[in-house]
Protein backbone atom coordinates (compact mmCIF):
# COMPACT_ATOMS: atom_id res chain seq x y z
CA UNK A 1 0.00 0.00 0.00
CA UNK A 2 1.28 3.51 -0.68
CA UNK A 3 0.05 5.53 2.31
CA UNK A 4 -2.89 7.48 0.71
CA UNK A 5 -5.54 6.76 3.22
CA UNK A 6 -2.97 7.75 6.09
CA UNK A 7 -2.34 10.89 4.25
CA UNK A 8 -5.89 12.06 3.72
CA UNK A 9 -6.44 10.89 7.54
CA UNK A 10 -3.86 13.19 8.77
CA UNK A 11 -4.81 16.34 6.25
CA UNK A 12 -8.39 15.83 7.85
CA UNK A 13 -7.32 15.56 11.17
CA UNK A 14 -5.13 19.11 10.67
CA UNK A 15 -8.03 20.78 9.56
CA UNK A 16 -9.99 19.69 12.42
CA UNK A 17 -7.41 20.76 14.53
CA UNK A 18 -7.48 24.39 12.61
CA UNK A 19 -11.26 24.72 13.14
CA UNK A 20 -11.05 23.02 17.11
CA UNK A 21 -8.79 26.34 17.78
CA UNK A 22 -11.73 28.60 17.18
CA UNK A 23 -14.07 27.60 19.64
CA UNK A 24 -12.86 29.42 22.86
CA UNK A 25 -13.02 32.81 21.08
CA UNK A 26 -16.61 32.65 19.65
CA UNK A 27 -19.78 33.21 21.10
CA UNK A 28 -22.52 30.76 21.83
CA UNK A 29 -24.36 31.02 18.93
CA UNK A 30 -21.66 30.74 16.30
CA UNK A 31 -19.71 28.25 18.90
CA UNK A 32 -23.08 25.83 18.33
CA UNK A 33 -22.44 26.26 14.49
CA UNK A 34 -19.09 26.11 14.31
CA UNK A 35 -19.56 22.65 16.70
CA UNK A 36 -21.74 21.29 13.70
CA UNK A 37 -19.52 21.90 10.76
CA UNK A 38 -16.95 20.20 12.90
CA UNK A 39 -19.28 17.13 13.09
CA UNK A 40 -19.55 16.93 9.37
CA UNK A 41 -15.70 17.45 8.76
CA UNK A 42 -15.34 14.33 11.53
CA UNK A 43 -17.25 12.47 9.24
CA UNK A 44 -16.02 13.51 6.26
CA UNK A 45 -12.72 12.29 7.63
CA UNK A 46 -13.42 8.97 8.18
CA UNK A 47 -15.44 8.29 4.98
CA UNK A 48 -12.47 10.08 2.82
CA UNK A 49 -9.84 7.63 4.71
CA UNK A 50 -12.55 4.85 4.11
CA UNK A 51 -12.47 5.53 0.19
CA UNK A 52 -8.86 5.95 -0.21
CA UNK A 53 -8.07 2.88 1.41
CA UNK A 54 -10.59 0.90 -0.32
CA UNK A 55 -9.48 2.78 -3.74
CA UNK A 56 -5.67 1.60 -2.53
CA UNK A 57 -6.81 -2.11 -2.08
CA UNK A 58 -8.85 -2.31 -5.62
CA UNK A 59 -5.61 -0.76 -7.32
CA UNK A 60 -3.10 -3.19 -5.50
CA UNK A 61 -5.66 -5.99 -6.43
CA UNK A 62 -6.10 -4.96 -9.95
CA UNK A 63 -1.93 -4.87 -10.03
CA UNK A 64 -0.99 -8.30 -8.63
CA UNK A 65 -3.87 -10.44 -9.30
CA UNK A 66 -4.91 -11.26 -12.52
CA UNK A 67 -8.71 -12.82 -12.46
CA UNK A 68 -11.37 -13.49 -9.27
CA UNK A 69 -10.47 -17.09 -9.18
CA UNK A 70 -7.21 -16.63 -7.35
CA UNK A 71 -8.21 -14.45 -4.41
CA UNK A 72 -9.92 -15.01 -1.12
CA UNK A 73 -13.56 -16.39 -0.70
CA UNK A 74 -14.68 -12.98 0.90
CA UNK A 75 -13.18 -11.14 -1.96
CA UNK A 76 -14.38 -13.47 -4.55
CA UNK A 77 -18.01 -12.90 -3.69
CA UNK A 78 -17.29 -9.14 -3.42
CA UNK A 79 -16.06 -9.25 -6.85
CA UNK A 80 -19.20 -11.47 -8.12
CA UNK A 81 -21.43 -9.42 -7.13
CA UNK A 82 -20.09 -6.65 -9.28
CA UNK A 83 -20.09 -8.81 -12.48
CA UNK A 84 -23.29 -10.48 -11.91
CA UNK A 85 -25.03 -6.93 -11.32
CA UNK A 86 -23.05 -5.92 -14.81
CA UNK A 87 -24.01 -9.31 -16.79
CA UNK A 88 -27.30 -10.21 -15.21
CA UNK A 89 -27.92 -12.34 -12.52
CA UNK A 90 -27.64 -15.55 -14.95
CA UNK A 91 -25.90 -17.94 -12.91
CA UNK A 92 -25.42 -19.80 -16.34
CA UNK A 93 -23.53 -16.87 -17.79
CA UNK A 94 -21.66 -16.36 -14.54
CA UNK A 95 -20.21 -19.42 -14.47
CA UNK A 96 -19.52 -19.37 -18.40
CA UNK A 97 -17.21 -16.22 -17.84
CA UNK A 98 -15.77 -17.75 -14.80
CA UNK A 99 -14.58 -21.00 -17.05
CA UNK A 100 -13.63 -19.18 -19.84
CA UNK A 101 -11.39 -16.55 -17.65
CA UNK A 102 -13.36 -13.20 -18.30
CA UNK A 103 -14.07 -12.35 -14.82
CA UNK A 104 -11.74 -9.85 -13.81
CA UNK A 105 -11.43 -7.59 -10.49
CA UNK A 106 -12.63 -4.38 -12.04
CA UNK A 107 -11.51 -1.06 -11.07
CA UNK A 108 -12.90 1.09 -8.24
CA UNK A 109 -14.66 3.50 -9.88
CA UNK A 110 -15.76 0.67 -12.28
CA UNK A 111 -16.94 -0.90 -8.90
CA UNK A 112 -18.90 1.69 -7.09
CA UNK A 113 -21.10 2.44 -10.25
CA UNK A 114 -22.77 -0.20 -9.77
CA UNK A 115 -22.16 -1.62 -6.61
CA UNK A 116 -22.26 0.42 -3.18
CA UNK A 117 -19.98 -0.49 -0.66
CA UNK A 118 -21.82 2.32 1.82
CA UNK A 119 -23.92 5.00 1.27
CA UNK A 120 -23.34 7.63 3.67
CA UNK A 121 -23.48 5.46 6.53
CA UNK A 122 -20.50 4.98 8.07
CA UNK A 123 -20.07 4.17 12.03
CA UNK A 124 -17.39 1.63 13.24
CA UNK A 125 -19.68 -1.21 13.18
CA UNK A 126 -20.75 -0.80 9.19
CA UNK A 127 -16.81 -0.24 8.61
CA UNK A 128 -16.11 -3.45 10.24
CA UNK A 129 -18.98 -5.37 8.25
CA UNK A 130 -17.49 -3.45 4.90
CA UNK A 131 -13.52 -4.50 5.70
CA UNK A 132 -14.77 -8.20 6.11
CA UNK A 133 -16.22 -8.62 2.70
CA UNK A 134 -12.52 -7.48 1.79
CA UNK A 135 -11.18 -10.09 4.22
CA UNK A 136 -9.93 -7.84 7.10
CA UNK A 137 -10.96 -8.09 10.63
CA UNK A 138 -10.54 -4.75 12.35
CA UNK A 139 -9.65 -6.77 15.61
CA UNK A 140 -11.08 -4.12 17.64
CA UNK A 141 -13.14 -5.11 20.90
CA UNK A 142 -14.06 -0.82 21.56
CA UNK A 143 -17.52 0.25 20.16
CA UNK A 144 -16.65 4.06 19.36
CA UNK A 145 -20.16 4.89 19.98
CA UNK A 146 -18.77 8.14 19.16
CA UNK A 147 -18.46 7.34 15.58
CA UNK A 148 -22.26 5.97 15.79
CA UNK A 149 -23.24 9.68 17.03
CA UNK A 150 -21.06 11.50 14.30
CA UNK A 151 -23.13 9.46 11.51
CA UNK A 152 -26.71 10.28 13.09
CA UNK A 153 -25.51 13.92 13.59
CA UNK A 154 -24.39 14.09 10.17
CA UNK A 155 -27.15 12.63 8.60
CA UNK A 156 -29.72 14.95 10.14
CA UNK A 157 -27.87 17.98 8.99
CA UNK A 158 -27.20 16.46 5.29
CA UNK A 159 -30.91 15.44 4.70
CA UNK A 160 -31.76 19.22 6.94
CA UNK A 161 -34.08 17.62 10.01
CA UNK A 162 -31.80 19.54 12.06
CA UNK A 163 -30.03 23.47 12.18
CA UNK A 164 -26.68 23.32 12.15
CA UNK A 165 -27.19 25.85 15.41
CA UNK A 166 -29.34 23.70 17.51
CA UNK A 167 -27.71 20.14 16.64
CA UNK A 168 -24.11 20.72 19.39
CA UNK A 169 -24.91 23.33 21.06
CA UNK A 170 -25.29 20.73 24.12
CA UNK A 171 -22.17 19.03 23.35
CA UNK A 172 -18.86 20.67 24.96
CA UNK A 173 -15.69 21.33 23.35
CA UNK A 174 -14.14 18.31 25.27
CA UNK A 175 -16.95 16.01 23.70
CA UNK A 176 -15.98 17.18 20.27
CA UNK A 177 -12.45 16.88 20.86
CA UNK A 178 -13.58 13.35 21.95
CA UNK A 179 -15.22 12.56 19.16
CA UNK A 180 -12.54 13.67 16.73
CA UNK A 181 -9.56 12.14 18.36
CA UNK A 182 -11.47 8.66 18.33
CA UNK A 183 -12.77 8.65 14.71
CA UNK A 184 -8.68 9.32 14.12
CA UNK A 185 -7.82 6.64 16.45
CA UNK A 186 -10.30 4.17 14.82
CA UNK A 187 -9.35 5.29 11.15
CA UNK A 188 -5.53 4.24 12.20
CA UNK A 189 -6.76 1.01 13.55
CA UNK A 190 -8.87 0.33 10.19
CA UNK A 191 -5.50 1.60 8.16
CA UNK A 192 -3.39 -0.24 10.21
CA UNK A 193 -5.69 -3.73 10.04
CA UNK A 194 -5.95 -3.42 5.96
CA UNK A 195 -1.73 -2.94 5.51
CA UNK A 196 -1.96 -6.70 7.35
CA UNK A 197 -3.77 -8.10 4.92
CA UNK A 198 -2.73 -6.26 1.51
CA UNK A 199 0.99 -4.54 3.06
Amino acid sequence: MQGEPKKVLVARHEDLNIIMSLLDSLPVDKAAIIKSSIIMMIYNMVEGTFTALLQEVFDFLVETHSDVESISDELKKTFLKYHSKCIGNDINKLDEFRKKGLIEIPEFCDYVKHIKLYSGNLDAKEIRNVSKNFGVNIGCDKKYASLLFVKNYRNSLAHGETRYLDACRDRSKNEIELYKEEAYSFMNKVIIAFEKVYG
